[in-house]
């Protein structure tokens, strides 16, 4: 997960729209009626500061955008489908691994509230629990709404640490897998865009978890999904609360040339919810060939996307590396700048990309 150096919220919007009309009628106001009665001049006034009270009100009413973080004591997670594995498969495993800054006490619970694991961490330790069953967290089938996920929660409810959850299948040395940092639940959101990479050999998914009673979750793809749905058509799901649902786009037939992404598709809950993208069998051009493998990414809500990301490299023998961007808004320009080690120079390349276009 990339994360922006600083995401302008919508409680910032907010304070600087009303910072901004506070000091405009302030300094208006002997403008407008300059030569106005007393008795005006004080009606004005009242309104005035009815008005201020009625936004003091709102702003209070506004939940504050608290900082991004990665730690916190609640966290759910859900496992998309990995290519060519069923929930049978002795080879699928599935694992928490929690780190703490402080001592803690922290249990693994399956979404209908069951303890799976429970673990005393120590300070500046890591812990990684054993496999999670595959009927508890493994989401295999499209459309369908159901307990499968896991909850991860400090005992205390105070004391914070930081986990990711790794997934794996197959035969080791030949396995697919992939990681997700966890976000937290206070950092959870109502609205998300989905990011996948474009090229899938299978399907490309996403997971829902709804973490509040009767939550209403409106969905629109920016492909046909495997259920029949069309490419901005909008999908309308009612979620139990600790209920999960995947949607996935349509599978992918060999040489059909659909790029089968759900990149761009937009999700809007009116409860807080976690959202979960994938890929079944990514596609990453190689030297030599493709790599077909899993991608699993926890995202993090609209309101915190931002406009300056760094990205590094994280191994010197990597040869190919892809970015995946994806816009927002209409026409929105991109820069990527990038050093070349042959020249010594950097390099800047400048894409405009379309509303939920990567």
């Amino acid at each position: 997960m990339v994360v922006p150096l600083r995401a302008l919220s919508k409680y910032d919007l907010f304070q600087l729209f009303e910072k901004s009309m506070i000091r405009t009628n302030i300094l208006r106001i002997p403008h407008i009626l300059p030569q106005a009665c007393l008795r005006a001049r004080l009606f004005l006034v009242g309104l005035l500061l009815m008005w201020l009270a009625a936004v003091s009100i709102a702003s209070a009413q506004e939940p504050e955008q608290k900082e991004f973080t990665t730690e916190g004591t609640r966290f759910y997670a859900a496992f998309p489908r990995i290519t060519g594995t069923k929930i049978n498969d002795v080879t699928l495993q599935m694992r928490v691994v929690v780190t703490a800054r402080e001592n803690v006490s922290v249990t693994i619970l399956s979404l209908l509230g069951v303890r799976i694991e429970r673990k005393t961490v120590a300070a500046g330790q890591t812990w990684v629990s054993t496999p999670i069953s595959a009927n508890q967290g493994y989401l295999y089938d499209d459309d369908v709404i159901g307990p499968k996920g896991v909850q991860i929660v400090s005992d205390d409810g105070k004391t914070p640490f930081s986990c990711f959850i790794l997934a794996q299948s197959g035969p080791l040395g030949n396995s697919a897998r992939d990681a997700s940092v966890l976000i937290p639940y206070q950092s959870f959101g109502y609205e998300y865009m989905i990011q996948t990479f474009p090229q899938d050999g299978k399907s490309t998914e996403f997971a829902i978890v709804a973490t509040e009673a009767n939550t209403t979750v409106r969905i629109i793809p920016t492909t046909q999904t495997s259920t029949g749905a069309a490419a901005g058509e909008q999908i309308i799901r009612t979620l139990p609360r600790n209920r999960t649902i995947m949607i996935a786009s349509k599978q992918k037939i060999k040489a059909s040339g659909d790029t089968l992404d759900l990149s761009g598709s937009l999700i809007c809950a009116d409860k807080p919810i976690a959202v979960f993208a994938a890929n079944e069998m990514v596609n990453i051009p190689m030297a030599e060939s493709y790599s077909n493998d899993f991608t699993l990414e926890q995202l993090p809500p609209i309101n915190t996307l931002g406009t300056r990301f760094f990205v590094s490299r994280p191994n010197e023998h990597i040869k190919n590396m892809e970015c995946c961007v994806t816009a927002l808004y209409d026409n929105t320009s991109v820069e990527v700048i990038r050093y070349n080690e042959e020249t010594g120079k950097n390099l800047t390349n400048t894409y405009t990309l379309a509303a939920r276009q990567s």
